[in-house]
């Protein structure tokens, strides 16, 4: 059995719906980490889609959907241990531009 762990970020998060990551063919994959920084002055938004294999972004697979007060970070329990299968992708989206960083640590494993 091998495991490998994937960071992912996007910095600074975009404010159209961003690709964050495609899950390759594996065993499994879990989202072992997901947080959100806000280095902007204001609060700000981010929303997060899991979006299975051949879908495509919609209200029906947001899993996320938070305000991050201004300098701060928030852990996003909302999607730590989700489950992921091959070709599934997540998404993310910043209310306001320039100001949310999205950090996540994703656990594949293969045999």
């Amino acid at each position: 059995m091998t495991i490998n762990y994937k960071n992912k970020e996007q910095e600074p998060l975009a404010i159209t719906s961003t690709l964050v990551y495609t899950i390759p063919t594996v065993d499994d994959a879990v989202i072992t980490k997901a947080e959100a920084f806000n280095y902007s002055t204001s609060n700000a938004t981010i929303e997060i889609n899991i979006v299975q294999s051949g879908g495509s972004v919609a209200d029906t697979n947001k899993y996320v959907s938070k305000t991050v007060p201004s300098g701060t970070g928030l852990i996003l329990s909302d999607i730590i241990n989700h489950g992921l299968n091959t070709g599934d992708a997540i998404y993310a989206i910043a209310g306001t531009a320039s100001s949310i960083n999205l950090h996540m640590r994703i656990k594949e494993t293969t045999s």
